[in-house]
């Protein structure tokens, strides 16, 4: 059984199973073959594969923990034979044993291909019991004596994860809005090349998805029979006048934006090369808008090809207006910060707990490379991605109560984006990454948020046709601040 990742029959249902995996990045693409890199024993028949996915574009990693096992258990993933001997293959992480004796490795660093790092050596990391919860996601999760939390990163890089660096920097730093990190894991090749693939967290007890919390704040308030006037404010008003039935989302879109401005606050306070503020210049700036006008050169094409609508008339017939507007990054200069950010950040990354919240993920946006997901950038960008999702909520509580109010669900994102981006400079002020000119921060944000409305579009288009609205609402919306 030694050589089992060489049996042919083996590697093609492997193949297989990969392909039908939540974490497998490729399902638009064509796998013609994978290749396995590295087989790490984790114990007796255990094993961490490092494999990667072959197809027409891309070549991709990929964390593999299996059992390979002569015994038959219930539901195993797939068997093969091997020298006439059945071979059952089981997932790594359902196994408590398995699961175990990767916490032994991560606390003792007892592996020559699995490097650890303990970062708060005072903690006590023996553990007594083992599970993983039972959801999807791009990364697997492990809950040890509900105290810790190992998040394997299922879609290596070579390279420093962000979502590890930045979580022992702001660990190291004590920012209180982060769950603490006391752990790392990282798998060197045979050629000395070194990425994580791991990192070990303190467990937040008690805390609540805010995605979910403010779609039900959403649907509370358009559940009400209110008398407001509707009226939309642009986001860079300052309006702050809001009605009293609105008074819970407000608060919650108040601390957020707190929260985020002490994140960002903390993230530039550092003279670390890899956190140390770094200025806005021209080929940022420049970068900046070749992105957005591609972006928009690809939505406009395929908006072209569906089934027109008011909206999507009005939005192709804006395009040339909106590469004009954006000229201006490239043909004036912007004062202000690039800084390490979220990179990827909506109410989904945030969890509620009692009257506070914790930010969470800090992988950047997982089609992106590691260096691209390491760039600095503006704090708009971050900003961006909120009030985005705040448009997202709304109308998610419209769909769920079949509410086609839109000037209320409008109201209500609008409001918010508005309270969090004040509360956000109000305090962010206070650093010195942002540019002071109102005019400059207005055109960035702008820009940001048509970049994430376009994205969101994109992305609807190919997945959701049916929330393709979404989006399209939020792109409209946007136009009339510079119409």
């Amino acid at each position: 059984m030694k050589h089992f990742y060489k049996n042919t029959s083996f590697i093609q249902k492997l193949s297989s199973y990969i392909t039908t995996q939540r974490w497998y990045r490729g399902k638009a693409e064509t796998l013609h073959n994978i290749s396995i890199d590295d087989v790490i024993e984790i114990g007796k028949e255990q094993y961490l594969l490092i494999v990667t996915t072959h197809s027409n574009s891309a070549h991709n990693k990929y964390v593999v923990t299996l059992i390979v096992s002569v015994t038959h258990k219930n539901k195993p993933l797939f068997d093969f034979c091997e020298n006439d001997q059945m071979l059952f293959v089981y997932d790594g992480c359902e196994d408590e044993e398995y699961c175990k004796n990767l916490w032994q490795i991560i606390s003792s660093s007892q592996n020559d291909e699995l490097q650890s790092f303990v970062i708060d050596n005072s903690v006590d990391l023996a553990v007594q019991k083992a599970h993983t919860p039972n959801s999807e996601q791009s990364n697997t999760n492990i809950i040890y004596d509900d105290k810790w939390l190992v998040k394997i990163f299922r879609q290596p890089q070579f390279g420093a994860n962000p979502d590890l660096e930045i979580n022992v920097f702001l660990s190291e730093n004590r920012f209180p809005h982060v769950p603490k990190t006391i752990a790392g894991l990282r798998y060197i090749s045979a050629e000395g090349k070194s990425m994580d693939i791991a990192i070990v967290q303190q467990l937040v007890d008690g805390a609540s998805d805010c995605w979910e919390y403010v779609v039900q704040l959403a649907s509370d308030y358009l559940s009400q029979s209110t008398q407001e006037n509707f009226t939309r404010h642009s986001i860079f008003s300052g309006f702050k006048k809001t009605p009293n039935t609105m008074e819970a989302s407000v608060q919650f879109a108040k601390l957020l934006g707190q929260r985020t401005a002490q994140l960002h606050l903390a993230l530039a306070n550092s003279d670390n090369a890899n956190f140390s503020p770094q200025r806005i210049d021209s080929t940022y700036l420049t970068n900046l808008y070749d992105g957005f006008c591609e972006i928009l050169s690809e939505v406009a094409d395929l908006l072209q090809k569906t089934e027109p609508t008011a909206n999507i008339a009005r939005f192709l017939e804006a395009t040339p207006l909106l590469k004009k507007h954006f000229e201006s990054l490239i043909t004036s200069p912007i004062e202000g910060y690039c800084i390490r950010c979220h990179g990827d950040y909506h109410l989904g990354q945030v969890l509620k707990i009692n009257s506070d919240v914790v930010i969470l993920d800090f992988e950047g946006e997982p089609l992106r490379t590691i260096e691209e997901r390491r760039q600095k950038q503006s704090p708009f960008k971050d900003i961006a991605g909120m009030i985005r999702s705040f448009n997202y909520a709304g109308f998610k509580a419209a769909i769920d109560l079949n509410n086609e109010n839109f000037p209320k669900i409008n109201f209500w994102g609008n409001t918010m984006a508005i309270t969090f981006l004040n509360e956000y400079l109000n305090v962010a002020n206070g650093g010195q990454f942002l540019s002071q000119n109102k005019q400059q921060q207005q055109v960035l944000l702008q820009l940001f948020l048509f970049d994430k409305a376009l994205y969101e579009l994109k992305y609807e288009l190919n997945n959701r046709p049916d929330w393709l609205h979404i989006p399209l609402c939020g792109i409209i919306s946007l136009l009339e601040d510079i119409q």
